[in-house]
């Protein structure tokens, strides 16, 4: 599931059908580069909840689904508090960097697996062009760390993305090519063609003085 589709999402018990709260967000877990659990608001206990990623029987596209209400923990409660003390980091919107130092972009969305797995970054790139279309996708894998201020990415991922490629300046009539040979010809006969007309000319103007002379 996307990340960016959670936010909104019912939380819903599957023994009684009851709707026990909305999800607000993802709580993130840096250590183990993972989403540790959500963050469920308008609970029907009052107040913000926590739902641990273990606790989840389900990520759907309509609702997230627990076996239990009492799946939802207090943020307070043994556990639930560890999970919100980590939430300390911001996936979307932090910067994704390489390992040699290279800025590929930033994260703009991610893939949650069903335990909670990171499996795909989605980066708006900065100093690349974006290739074949749409953002880059950068395997879980490839993610070596989640911080505050970046996410770091093996340096491997270099290796499929390609700068932009630089289009060719027009070149200005100086560098031109060459003409062809018949080119060449082409133009000899018209500057010889203009060097005749000239001197036809001059011929002219000069039995034209000659006559009014006499």
């Amino acid at each position: 599931m996307r990340s960016k589709r959670l936010p909104g999402l019912p939380v819903i018990c599957i023994t009684t059908g009851d709707q026990l709260g909305r999800v607000k967000r993802a709580i993130i877990d840096p250590q183990a580069k993972r989403v540790a659990g959500l963050a469920v608001a308008g609970s029907t206990f009052g107040g913000r909840r926590v739902l641990p990623i273990n606790a989840v029987h389900a990520l759907g596209s309509h609702a997230v689904t627990v076996a239990q209400a009492e799946d939802l923990r207090h943020p307070k409660d043994e556990g639930a508090a560890e999970l919100v003390a980590r939430d300390r980091v911001k996936v979307v919107g932090a910067p994704v960097i390489t390992a040699r130092g290279v800025l590929v972009g930033t994260v703009v969305d991610y893939e949650i697996g069903e335990r909670g797995s990171i499996d795909q970054l989605y980066v708006s790139q900065n100093l690349w062009k974006a290739i074949a279309g749409g953002d880059l996708s950068v395997p879980g894998e490839m993610l070596i760390a989640l911080g505050r201020d970046a996410a770091i990415v093996a340096d491997e991922l270099l290796e499929h993305v390609k700068p932009a490629r630089e289009s060719k300046p027009r070149r200005t009539k100086a560098e031109a090519s060459p003409p062809s040979a018949d080119e060449s010809h082409l133009e000899d006969a018209n500057k010889d063609g203009r060097a005749n007309v000239s001197a036809a000319a001059e011929r002219v103007r000069g039995f034209v003085r000659q006559t009014l002379t006499r």
